[in-house]
């Protein structure tokens, strides 16, 4: 039955989703509730929805099932076939490796001159490598990037820590058409950046070719918070657009209409892969193939039968692709905007006007997905991609891709091209500069849960539905409210939220712990965490060196909504509890910072204050004896006295009571400022210990323990750091006492949740997954 595959291809997805869901019952339901609609449309309809969703949920069990590794883990030496291009990133050397199974290659390159050799690698050769298998790392804090999971889904289970890479170990003996193709693009994104201006090189490389390891961090940022990261990424109208000037120059060239169709039909698969055979790249290159097809053989079909046959062509290939970004957005958008073409698109309006509407649809039925996965939304994006969907689509691609082939036939006219291409660029980019300055430019949400989700969605679709029928559209400014009310109440749940949270982040080898009160009482950030860089030769520089603040502390505030921080508290001027501080005060509003009192600041503290003075952020001095209260929780500062000389001993040290436990935070405190700390206090308990300076053996004392009496210690170090923390001492001290231990070496990052006096600890890192 014509129209069906579109409602079998949802069928598909529940089922997939409820195959591997935690909310297996809220999946099952909504399933149930998809299938009465379908049931409505058709009885064919109903049992068509309800096989797909029983036959794909176990298809999808199935397959995690044997998504296993062949290997042990202890084997040491392996031959096989290199299946990616090699990424170069300053020292750092990555390739997908084909053996037994698919193993992900990390490599530390020691040298420039083997850095050169390594270059002569592509993909298909054949290598012997002797190293180390290492399981990937599971996401380290909340809502972070899991990718453990990124590679199982790639049925990848371990990476390889190669001892070393000699290129006379490699041979070029194992060429096949895919690897042959690899090679290929690899040689074109040289072939751009060795070719043309800087600023056109990114843009040139992820429109035609789907790759942005050239784009500047600045402007790729930039994209995704003004909500236009989606045109960087070749969708159906550029391979649309693609597809009319290749038609277009064969059939000038003399070919018939069938002969051109084929030609372009062959052509297509070949591009795919060259465009990096992303999800976008495989939904729209299928589609045209799918559409040309139809063509040839002068036969209609359906464009919710077409999207509906590709997307379970997809899944049926690899069910876990439903768990892709960019597979979600881009079948969900195509789907809205097929489904309602008929009625809300169909009418007679100038091109404006139905750019107008597409850009509307598309944005609200995304905005769900986007805000789950990015956790921020820009109110501006309507607006900016009404300019830069025509401007990209219709001027910057076709540029890049003449400008692309004219530099193999006429090397002058492309660069010509390139100096317009140039001259557009940067100026699109001042605009965008602009944009991202303007108040309110970027929303933060917190991470919605699957119930928000569906609300979302429900009401999304409702607007739809009374949006098309005349009859209903008098209801459509209800439901708009509904809708404005529905964002606003998740931009604002903190406020009315009655839960609070202290959550250590796992920061590596240093501290960061956040602290929400319940209501929106309070926000607080003990420490930022911090990495030492060493200076590096150009060679060894990556594109994107690692920062706790930027990447680890900031993205973990977004995921939370956080929207201002009413207190940052430096504890001291290390490196490691202070070094993501700077990105931090570009990125979001602090309402004031706690130092402690002290004889003397290090120049990491100095530079921070002077940054935070010029921003004009309240700097407050604070030591022994100074407390405040917000709401139930109360916050007292045992330490510092103002008499200590600058170091770990001068640490903030914090006692507070929070959601029903005593907790005593303390910094990098060692055993004299321990001594110190109880001298002080004559009474000090605590039910929950930070445990000062990561473990070392020099904190953390019996008499401090016997005073302090903690049920719980937290112990905040990076895993496998050189520094051996913790200590074992410091761990047989605790576990004499009775103490339970809880790691974020171990378990990643540690939360506690709370309502009222109760609440729950929880790990980002799960016993399962460490073991």
């Amino acid at each position: 039955m014509r129209g069906q595959s579109g409602y079998a291809a949802i069928a598909m997805m529940l089922g997939i989703a409820a195959a591997h869901s935690n909310f297996h019952i809220g999946v099952l339901m909504i399933g149930f509730l998809y299938l009465c609609y379908c049931i409505k449309l058709s009885v064919y309809a109903g049992v068509l929805c309800m096989v797909t969703f029983l036959v794909s949920s176990f298809y999808a069990f199935q397959v995690n099932e044997t998504n296993k590794s062949i290997y042990t883990g202890m084997e040491t030496t392996f031959t096989g076939t290199l299946t990616s291009s090699p990424v170069f990133d300053g020292d750092r050397l990555s390739f997908q490796f084909q053996t037994k199974e698919t193993l992900q290659v990390f490599y530390r390159i020691p040298n420039s001159i083997e850095k050169k050799q390594l270059q002569y690698l592509h993909p298909g050769m054949r290598c012997s490598l002797r190293g180390t298998l290492r399981m990937p790392s599971p996401a380290r804090n909340f809502y972070a990037f899991d990718y453990k999971q990124y590679l199982f889904q790639r049925h990848i289970h371990y990476q390889l820590i190669p001892d070393t890479i000699s290129i006379e170990r490699c041979t070029n003996t194992h060429i096949n058409i895919l690897s042959s193709l690899y090679s290929l693009r690899q040689a074109a994104l040289s072939h751009v950046q060795l070719t043309f201006p800087e600023q056109a090189v990114g843009f040139m490389n992820a429109l035609i070719f789907g790759d942005r390891a050239q784009m500047t961090e600045k402007v790729e940022t930039q994209y995704q918070a003004l909500g236009l990261v989606h045109l960087l990424a070749i969708s159906g109208s550029h391979i649309s657009l693609l597809t009319a000037m290749c038609y277009y120059i064969l059939l000038r060239l003399g070919m018939t209409r069938e002969t051109a169709t084929v030609t372009i039909l062959l052509i297509l698969p070949v591009y795919m892969v060259l465009a990096g055979a992303s999800p976008s790249v495989i939904r729209a290159c299928v589609t045209a193939c799918i559409v040309l097809c139809c063509f040839l053989f002068a036969s209609t079909i359906m464009a919710i039968d077409v999207i509906g046959i590709v997307c379970m062509l997809m899944l049926l290939y690899n069910p876990y692709v439903l768990f892709d970004a960019g597979f979600q957005l881009s079948f969900l958008v195509s789907f809205a905007l097929i489904l309602s073409s008929k009625t809300i698109l169909s009418k007679e309006e100038n091109s404006w006007k139905t750019m107008w509407k597409v850009t509307i649809i598309a944005q609200l039925i995304a905005l769900p997905i986007i805000l789950y996965h990015f956790h921020q939304f820009s109110p501006y994006s309507l607006v900016l991609n009404m300019i830069y969907v025509p401007l990209i689509s219709f001027f910057i691609l076709p540029l890049c891709l003449c400008a692309f082939v004219l530099s193999f036939l006429f090397p002058m006219a492309a660069k010509v091209l390139a100096q317009m291409l140039s001259f557009v660029i940067v100026y699109s980019n001042k605009l965008l500069d602009f944009s991202a300055k303007l108040p309110f430019s970027s929303l933060t949400f917190e991470n919605p849960s699957i119930w928000i989700m569906f609300l979302y969605f429900i009401v999304i679709i409702c607007l739809f539905i009374t949006w098309e029928g005349e009859a209903l559209r008098r209801y459509a400014r209800v439901v708009l409210s509904m809708l404005l009310l529905l964002i606003c109440s998740h931009y604002y749940s903190y406020l009315w939220s009655p839960y609070g949270k202290v959550t250590f982040i796992d920061v590596g080898q240093g501290d960061s712990i956040l602290i929400q009160l319940p209501f929106g009482r309070g926000t607080y950030l003990i420490d930022t965490g911090g990495v030492f860089s060493f200076p590096k030769e150009e060679w060894q520089q990556r594109k994107k060196e690692y920062t706790v603040g930027r990447d680890t502390v900031l993205p973990y505030l977004k995921a939370e909504g956080i929207k201002v921080l009413d207190k940052l508290i430096l504890t001291h001027g290390d490196m490691d509890h202070v070094g993501g501080t700077k990105e931090l005060l570009e990125q979001i509003p602090i309402k004031e910072i706690l130092i402690g009192k002290k004889e003397g600041y290090s120049e990491l503290e100095q530079e921070i204050v002077q940054k935070a003075v010029r921003k004009k952020i309240n700097i407050a001095t604070v030591g022994a004896g100074e407390q405040w209260k917000a709401g139930e929780a109360v916050f007292t500062v045992i330490s510092p006295s103002g008499n200590e000389a600058e170091g770990n001993d001068s640490s903030i040290v914090l006692h507070a009571v929070i959601g029903g436990l005593t907790w005593l935070f303390t910094g990098d405190l060692e055993e004299a400022g321990e001594r110190n700390t109880l001298e002080r206090s004559a009474y000090l308990r605590a039910d929950v210990l930070k445990v000062g300076h990561h473990g070392s053996k020099s904190s953390t004392t019996d008499v401090f323990l016997q005073r302090v009496q903690p049920k719980i210690a937290v112990i905040s170090a990076g895993e496998r750091n050189r520094y051996g923390h913790p200590h074992e001492e410091v761990l047989t001290r605790l576990k004499s006492q009775g103490i339970i231990i809880l790691r974020t070496d171990q378990n990643g990052a540690i939360a506690y949740n709370f309502l009222g006096e109760k609440g729950t600890f929880q790990s980002a890192i799960t016993y399962d997954e460490n073991n």
